[in-house]
């Protein structure tokens, strides 16, 4: 699953680091790998959009470095792929020694995970489902406060 760019390949480009992505000018970059300078660098191909690849380089780029949030009103499918490169890195960036030997791991070349040839041991992200309720009678709906919230701020229940 990952690959040496050779500067040709085309897409979607998500640089991620530290829970952080590339957004030059606000967006994500589309085009050729190379006009990013992204030659001979790591990429995951972590999915499709609009018919065309989404790449995640695990890299942090000097400037222009923001929040998956700025991207809220982009399209879902592109929002969540993106959800997605964040989470991943993090996963990459977390994993580069094994948690039981030491030794320096590897990233499977057919799943995302990290493996350890040292010890034979196999990481995968973890996987921390969350929801978000409405609960509603009518024209009415339920509200909590959290003890956390300072200025009485009332929520829907999530966890």
């Amino acid at each position: 699953m990952e690959q040496r760019l050779q500067g040709d390949e085309s897409g979607w480009w998500l640089l991620s680091y530290a829970g952080k992505l590339w957004l030059p000018k606000g967006e994500i970059p589309h085009g050729l790998a190379s006009e990013f300078g992204l030659r001979n660098e790591s990429a995951h191909r972590i999915g499709e959009w609009q018919s065309e690849s989404v790449w995640l380089v695990c890299k942090e780029q000097a400037r222009e470095m923001a929040s998956v949030r700025q991207l809220l009103d982009e399209d879902r499918g592109l929002f969540q792929l993106a959800g997605r490169a964040v989470q991943l890195e993090e996963f990459y960036r977390a994993h580069k020694f094994c948690g039981y030997c030491g030794n320096k791991m590897h990233v499977s070349e057919r799943e995302w995970a990290c493996l350890c040839n040292h010890c034979r041991q196999r990481y995968y992200p973890q996987i921390a489902p969350c929801i978000i309720v409405a609960i509603r009678r009518e024209d009415k709906i339920l509200l909590a406060q959290h003890n956390r919230h300072r200025g009485g701020i009332y929520t829907a229940l999530a966890g």
